[in-house]
C-alpha cells in the first residue's frame, strides 16, 4: 500500500461545492481519501481529482527536507541523492549521472590535489551544491524540467570554478582534475567542453 500525504494542497471549486483534499491513499486499484467539506461535496469528481494526481504526478508538488538543504548548505554529496528523490530525472540525469558522481571522485582524489588546489575544491564543492538549493526549493514533481535543472547547473559549474579556482592553482592539478574526469559519457563531454574554455581562458594548452 502506498500512502500520499498531501495537505491542504488541493482546492477545488466549482460553483456551490468546495473542498480541500487533506490525505488520500492507494491501494490496489482503490483509492481513499479523507475529505473535509465545506458546502458539500462530488464524491466522483473527488476520485476523478485524486486518479489525476496519481496519473500525472507531473502536475503535483513535492516536499522539501530541511535535512536535504542542510546538506546542500555544507557540500555534502549526499544533497544530490535526496534532491534526486524529489526531482527524479533518472539514473541517466544530471544529478545522479553528473553531479553525485563527480562530487564523490574529486573527494576520492582529494589528496591528490596540491594544497591549493584542495582549498579549492572546498571553495567549489559548497558552490556548486549551494547553487541548486533554490532549485530544490521550487519542489517540483518528478520529472519536470529536468533539462532545464541541466543547464543551469552547469552554468553554476562555470561560476564556481572561476570563482574557486585561479590559472595558477588549476595549471599545477590539471593532471589530477584529468583523472576526475576520466570518463567519455554525454554529461562528461559537456564538462570538458567547459574544462577546455577555462584552459583557453588561462592560456593553457
Amino acid at each position: 500500500m502506498s500512502y500520499i500525504d498531501i495537505g491542504r494542497c488541493v482546492k477545488y471549486i466549482n460553483g456551490k461545492s468546495d473542498f480541500f483534499v487533506t490525505k488520500f491513499y492507494a491501494e490496489s486499484s482503490y483509492l481513499h481519501c479523507t475529505l473535509y467539506t465545506i458546502e458539500g461535496m462530488d464524491l466522483t469528481l473527488c476520485k476523478f481529482v485524486l486518479i489525476f494526481l496519481v496519473t500525472f504526478p507531473k502536475f503535483t508538488t513535492a516536499s522539501v527536507d530541511p535535512e536535504c538543504v542542510a546538506k546542500g548548505n555544507s557540500g555534502d554529496c549526499q544533497f544530490y541523492k535526496c534532491f534526486e528523490q524529489q526531482r527524479q530525472c533518472g539514473s541517466s540525469g544530471y544529478l545522479l549521472a553528473f553531479a553525485y558522481k563527480y562530487c564523490n571522485r574529486r573527494k576520492s582524489f582529494f589528496s591528490s590535489f596540491t594544497t591549493a588546489g584542495q582549498k579549492s575544491m572546498d571553495c567549489a564543492t559548497p558552490c556548486l551544491t549551494k547553487a541548486l538549493i533554490g532549485k530544490y526549493k521550487e519542489s517540483l514533481g518528478p520529472g519536470q524540467k529536468c533539462n532545464e535543472l541541466k543547464t543551469y547547473a552547469f552554468n553554476n559549474h562555470v561560476k564556481c570554478y572561476q570563482n574557486c579556482v585561479s590559472c595558477d592553482v588549476y595549471l599545477s592539478n590539471k593532471a589530477v582534475v584529468r583523472k576526475v574526469y576520466s570518463f567519455s559519457d554525454p554529461l562528461t563531454l559537456e564538462a570538458w567542453k567547459q574544462i577546455s574554455a577555462f584552459e583557453k581562458k588561462c592560456n593553457i594548452g
